[in-house]
């Protein structure tokens, strides 16, 4: 975990100072030589090995400072020449790959937009052609509200497609560190065209072709219920084309919109189903990564592949994986190699908001979630002992004493306890995770969202339920159609509790307020005061004990 928070650390600082290579890479061999004097010396006094694994960890911060400054300059360099192109007020053509799938928007007087992330790779001209890299942009592609209903006279770019547009750079700026480049595309031209020769690779395709099918599998039987199979779609597949903007802005004021995003909670039901799939067979537990590791990466992939997703692919492999090399499971060791396995492929990862949230969530669930859980069962077994001791009878007594069999009694109350349990580690979940993301949240989009503490509580049980049912669609639609219509038609019931629950804490006093654009002090204090009353929390659990 130190290494993590020193590789993100270094990488963060390096993103935002592209210009200061030559002291980061002095800073790299004093580092090293730093190391070895110290290791050398450790091996007669150990004081000093304190000292080597310090100067090693300097080492790699300054490492990941060198590797951010090198993805920053490359932005750099692709900003200006479409800085330049701007500046002109010329049309211009882009030739490169659709990173994911388009979200249309309905506008006024029959128009639509369509909306998509597409990675640049050369800007073709007369002369040749100018290459760019990897630059990634953001296209707003404005046509007909035939765009909007899929159809076959206006098609829209699929993910994964090599394509040539034309249009004019709108927007050319940089925020948060990171590069915002907008283009805007009118229609169709004769420039605008498909370019196959810059298609992702065979595999990515197949999977993104696999999509297309649960998609249409998700889609048998909902032509009244489109509302509910665009967001059946949008939870499980990545394709939030479907879901009203209505809808969505329910799920952003209770703060619950991340059931939304492939993340943990999806990657996680399908790997339990794999498991449990599994489990008929006659593989040892430990071996069974080979089978199902493969499978989770082709979800993740297939579902666009979003920072969150790949996060939780990768911490679930390396998790699963653990007993091969003869080590114990430890989500919180999983979660840091599997950052430092992201932002070592791509320091600007740090700037993507998906790959912010999840790690900042999951590092607090990790860290706040067995004290919080601990520290209730511990009031919980106190309020129980003094509600005995004021009864003056124990629980069997009062089962006795009651009217209905004893039976029916004690299920009765072992059903209640396990719902509260269930229930409390949920709250403790939400509320960690809440304390972990607001001063993302508020630095993002200057909001505090204090419901979506409560709000997760049934929203998550909900998203839960409707996944698994779309899992169970998509594997009876392969053999079964009107099995899998069964299981759409099941889920309408479970989308409408989503947004009922939803909405329900959407509209409560005090749900989300402004709270303005945070400063790095208030994101300091805000964890310097959370860390506080974890140390105090612990050690008054430890003294307990």
């Amino acid at each position: 975990m130190g290494v993590c928070v020193v590789f993100a650390t270094g990488a963060w600082a390096g993103l935002g100072h592209p210009r200061a290579l030559a002291p980061c890479a002095i800073g790299i061999v004093v580092s090293l030589l730093a190391w070895a004097v110290c290791r050398i010396a450790g091996r007669r006094r150990r004081r000093w090995q304190g000292a080597a694994a310090a100067a090693l960890l300097a080492g790699v911060g300054f490492s990941a400072c060198v590797s951010g400054q090198l993805a920053a300059r490359e932005d750099f360099e692709a900003v200006e020449i479409f800085r330049e192109i701007e500046d002109g007020r010329e049309d211009a053509v882009i030739r490169g790959r659709v990173v994911e799938a388009p979200t249309v928007v309905v506008l006024r007087r029959g128009a639509a937009r369509a909306r998509f992330r597409f990675r640049v790779q050369s800007l073709p001209h007369e002369a040749g052609a100018i290459d760019v890299g990897d630059a990634l942009v953001q296209v707003d592609w404005y046509g007909p509200e035939s765009m909007a209903r899929n159809a076959q006279s206006f098609r829209l770019p699929a993910a994964g497609e090599g394509w040539q547009l034309n249009g004019r750079m709108r927007e050319v700026a940089r925020r948060a560190g990171a590069p915002l480049v907008t283009f805007q595309v009118r229609g169709r031209s004769p420039a605008t065209r498909r370019h196959s020769a810059m298609d992702a690779t065979g595999l990515a395709m197949r999977l993104w072709e696999v999509r297309g099918y649960a998609e249409q599998v998700l889609s048998l039987g909902m032509d009244a219920h489109r509302q509910a199979a665009g967001m059946v779609k949008a939870m499980t597949l990545g394709l939030r084309a479907d879901v009203p903007r209505e809808v969505m802005d329910l799920f952003k004021q209770s703060g619950t919109v991340h059931v939304f995003s492939i993340s943990g909670l999806h990657v996680g039901i399908v790997a339990g189903i794999l498991v449990a799939a599994l489990a008929a067979l006659p593989v040892r537990f430990s071996h069974r990564v080979f089978f199902f590791g493969p499978m989770i990466a082709a979800y993740t992939v297939a579902t666009g592949a979003a920072s969150s997703a790949v996060r939780a692919c990768a911490m679930s492999l390396i998790l699963f994986s653990a007993p091969l090399a003869g080590r114990r499971r430890d989500p919180a060791s999983s979660v840091s190699a599997a950052a430092l396995l992201l932002l070592a492929r791509d320091p600007r990862e740090l700037l993507d908001l998906g790959f912010v949230f999840s790690f900042v969530c999951t590092a607090g669930i990790l860290l706040m979630v067995p004290m919080f859980t601990d520290a209730a069962s511990r009031v919980a077994a106190a309020w129980a002992r003094r509600s005995a001791q004021e009864q003056a009878m124990d629980l069997e007594d009062a089962l006795t004493q009651s009217r209905r069999p004893r039976w029916i009694s004690r299920r009765i109350v072992q059903a209640g306890a396990w719902l509260g349990v269930k229930a409390r580690d949920s709250l403790c979940v939400s509320l960690a995770a809440w304390i972990a993301s607001t001063p993302v949240t508020a630095i993002y989009f200057g909001r505090i969202v204090p419901a979506s503490i409560l709000a997760n509580l049934l929203v998550v049980p909900a998203s839960i339920a409707v996944v698994v049912t779309a899992a169970l669609s998509l594997v009876a639609g392969f053999f079964c159609p009107w099995l899998a219509e069964t299981f759409n038609y099941a889920n309408v019931v479970f989308v409408e509790c989503l947004v009922r629950s939803a909405s329900l804490f959407a509209h409560l006093p005090l749900a989300s307020f402004e709270s303005g654009r945070w400063t790095p002090a208030m994101v300091a204090a805000w964890y310097a005061s959370a860390g506080a009353l974890l140390l105090r929390l612990r050690m008054a659990l430890e003294g307990e004990r």
